[in-house]
């Protein structure tokens, strides 16, 4: 038996250079943290033939290329394994459309199970590609590269996109009281509300591809915002960090007209009148998790009066990463 892990994330600043039709022209720039919220595999070899495959559904079919979960199919045919698997997730949030990178922290705990079921050590360099190339190159999502990165490496990082397609991830290194000021500022409230980040993200590519070049201006503030926020980070400027968000929150209301709605809107609102420095939605939009910094003596009452389910995130600094292994023999191939 094998069970692995997978952090989520938060995307402070940056997010959508990470996308190939930016960076490989433009370069992209993304800051982020992955969180102590996991996304969790457990791999078995079975006693039986076929593959049992239980997520929020139990699928149990006799060989993987039957599989309904598209990622999962994906995975194992990419390691050539048709039976003999039992494999289960769980996540610590729902893990629908939240904003969190939910699917690239699930990509990314199979691969690293199944690596290790088969004596692989893999680099971290190299299990965020796998990730990427099972979701962008052969799933086709229209998602950007910094999901990955951000859960297999850990940490809060500055990632860089560049147009050869490599990437740079630069750890962003807090002193402790400075990490205990920056996560004791931090919230995450959850709007109740889930959608399917492919869909929305298409219908946004689609609007932005009609008007390229605006697109593409608001895209280079965000870049710009990552690199204000890098130093806001450093300097420990809350209130700073407050107004990058609000800033890229106005622009992806600008690059996305579907990111939110009245419910959403009202959240944000109070919580900025309760005195939040700046906030944004997490992911693609239309739901899933709110992101605010304020102070951090002000957080508990501003909470009490928000009155909604929320999160107090920390920092992961493990990434992907192996919790139990147990391996007799290799999981059968082809």
């Amino acid at each position: 038996m094998i069970v692995t892990r997978s952090p989520l994330r938060i995307s402070l600043a940056g997010g959508g250079t990470d996308l190939k039709s930016y960076y490989t022209e433009f370069e992209g720039h993304v800051i982020s943290l992955a969180i102590d919220k996991y996304v969790y595999v457990t791999l078995n070899k079975a006693f039986l033939d076929g593959i049992r495959f239980a997520y929020s559904e139990t699928e149990t079919v006799t060989n993987a290329r039957f599989l309904r979960h598209r990622i999962g199919k994906a995975v194992l045919g990419s390691y050539s394994i048709e039976s003999g698997l039992e494999i289960t997730t769980v996540a610590d949030v729902p893990s629908h459309g939240t904003g969190l990178a939910s699917s690239s922290a699930f990509t990314a705990a199979l691969i690293k199970a199944l690596s290790v079921s088969q004596g692989k050590d893999l680099s971290k360099n190299l299990l965020a590609e796998k990730v990427c190339n099972i979701e962008i190159d052969k799933l086709k999502a229209p998602i950007g590269k910094q999901d990955q990165y951000a859960s297999v490496y850990g940490g809060l990082n500055s990632i860089n996109f560049f147009k050869n397609e490599d990437v740079q991830v630069q750890a962003i290194n807090l002193g402790s009281g400075e990490l205990t000021k920056f996560e004791n500022s931090i919230f995450l409230i959850y709007t109740g509300i889930s959608r399917s980040t492919n869909d929305v993200l298409r219908d946004m590519e689609i609007r932005n591809s009609k008007n390229k070049d605006k697109h593409n201006s608001n895209l280079h503030i965000l870049k710009s915002n990552a690199r204000d926020m890098q130093e806001s980070l450093i300097k420990m400027d809350l209130k700073n960090m407050g107004s990058i968000l609000n800033e890229s929150w106005l622009i992806k209301k600008k690059i996305n007209n579907g990111a939110t709605n009245s419910f959403i809107d009202g959240i944000y609102q109070k919580a900025i009148e309760l005195g939040v420095y700046g906030g944004k939605l997490l992911g693609a939009g239309a739901g899933g998790f709110l992101f605010f910094v304020c102070d951090p003596d002000q957080r508990a009452t501003i909470l009490q009066k928000l009155d909604c389910k929320f999160i107090l995130p920390k920092i992961d600094f493990s990434g992907t990463t192996v919790l139990y292994q147990d391996v007799v023999k290799s999981v059968r191939r082809v």
